[in-house]
């Protein structure tokens, strides 16, 4: 089930004041963040990217947060009461990122980049060690994402310095220490999000286990369901995706995993996504689009859906591609502020702030331990697929939003 974090941003006489106070309850799983109601560093970190950034001179100090407020509901994921699982707080810290920038973005949209693709994962192989007898577990690597573009630039492929960076393993040393085989390791294709200027690509890794009674542990994993989404434009990145078995016979595709079994000869395949891209994509020189075609991270298909570029032969079908482009009406940054994909799209016309307020007004009357079901209940009332939904099959978790809108309308008045 989404968990909500929302923040509004004042500015006023030189001061700035972060609310938080309307994000959801507390969860039993391990996504809160225990600020202690205090202007924890996670909360404020996108104004210090920003001060910065704006002017490399300002000193790197406690001063920068001297005027810089938050407010918090205690009980709120954001402000957590005992007990509270906390463990996979680093993936709320990424989405925190994008909602102070999604707020900064409306005042100063040439100022803020698009979201990176949102993830951090440390790869862990937990395997027999047929030397010592025990279990080896060990991470063969630590793979991210692509990052956001901004006004004029585009985003940085599998980097992402939005948070934290963190080197990669070389795939010598994976194979030298365990028992896998490094099969791909590059940029994963088409997982930008398509703008003006592109966001970053995010990366494919794939290894084949060599021996049996392998597992694979794999924390920080999302964006499964909700893209990375664009601005002024810009198209959202792709969504994660984890394979078992691509291109085979057995290929399945995975969600979330947590302790994932292997035989010998299995293999797994991370995709992970890239950044939102920003403006117009039919804005895009045509020239870059190729040069992106060529590259093999665009496929021809989507420079045609995405970009109206036509490819022949690896190059620009000029007379197509100007047909094209003249076809679709060109939008303005001022009617595509936000492009958050069909699937949150689908989602947020049901799940406005007014009905997500009621939501939290009911689901906080009630005792703490008791909030996790109550919140539960409402949607699995209004929405029962979601919480047996195929991530395959976002899109169809909320086939009519329409009569979903109206079933949790008529549950918050009862």
């Amino acid at each position: 089930m989404p968990v909500r974090f929302a923040v509004s941003v004042i500015v006023l006489d030189g001061q700035v004041h972060l609310d938080f106070s309307d994000s959801d309850p507390q969860t039993p799983s391990a996504f809160n963040v225990p600020t202690l109601g205090l202007r924890h560093a996670w909360l404020t970190v996108r104004i210090l990217h920003f001060v910065t950034t704006h002017d490399p001179s300002t000193p790197m100090n406690g001063g920068i947060f001297r005027d810089v407020t938050v407010a918090l509901k205690r009980g709120s994921v954001l402000d957590p009461v005992f007990p509270a699982p906390t463990g996979l707080r680093a993936a709320s810290a990424s989405r925190l990122n994008d909602a102070v920038t999604g707020a900064l973005a409306r005042a100063l949209p040439q100022d803020l980049p698009c979201p990176s693709g949102g993830a951090m994962v440390p790869v862990v192989l937990a395997e027999h060690d047929r030397r010592t007898g025990l279990r080896n577990v060990l991470v063969l690597n630590s793979i991210i994402v692509g990052s956001g573009a901004r006004f004029g630039s585009d985003g940085y492929d599998g980097v992402d310095g939005s948070l934290s960076t963190i080197r990669n393993t070389p795939v010598e040393k994976c194979e030298l220490e365990a028992g896998v085989d490094i099969l791909e390791y590059g940029l994963n294709r088409d997982s930008a999000g398509a703008g003006q200027w592109r966001g970053g690509f995010g990366l494919r890794f794939t290894f084949r286990v060599t021996q049996g009674g392998s597992a694979v542990l794999a924390r920080g994993l999302e964006r499964f369901f909700f893209r990375p989404w664009g601005m002024a434009g810009g198209q959202p990145g792709a969504n994660m995706r984890v394979v078992r078995n691509i291109g085979t016979l057995r290929e399945t595709s995975l969600g979330k995993i947590d302790v994932l079994a292997l035989n010998k000869g299995d293999t797994v395949t991370f995709l992970t996504p890239g950044g939102g891209g920003y403006g117009d994509p039919f804005l895009r020189p045509v020239e870059s689009v190729v040069e992106d075609v060529q590259a093999g991270w665009v496929s021809c298909e989507a420079a045609w859906r995405d970009y109206g570029v036509a490819i022949q032969s690896g190059l620009a079908d000029v007379e197509t591609t100007a047909t094209l482009r003249r076809a679709r009406a060109i939008r303005t940054p001022a009617d595509t502020p936000f492009s958050f994909g069909p699937e949150r799209d689908a989602w947020d016309a049901v799940s406005t702030p007014d009905r997500m307020r009621r939501i939290n007004l009911a689901v906080f009357a009630a005792p703490t331990a008791l909030r996790p079901e109550r919140r539960a209940a409402i949607f699995r009332a209004v929405v029962p697929g979601l919480f047996d939904a195929d991530l395959r099959a976002a899109r169809q978790v909320i086939p009519d939003a329409a009569t979903a809108a109206a079933s949790l309308d008529r549950l918050l008045d009862s």
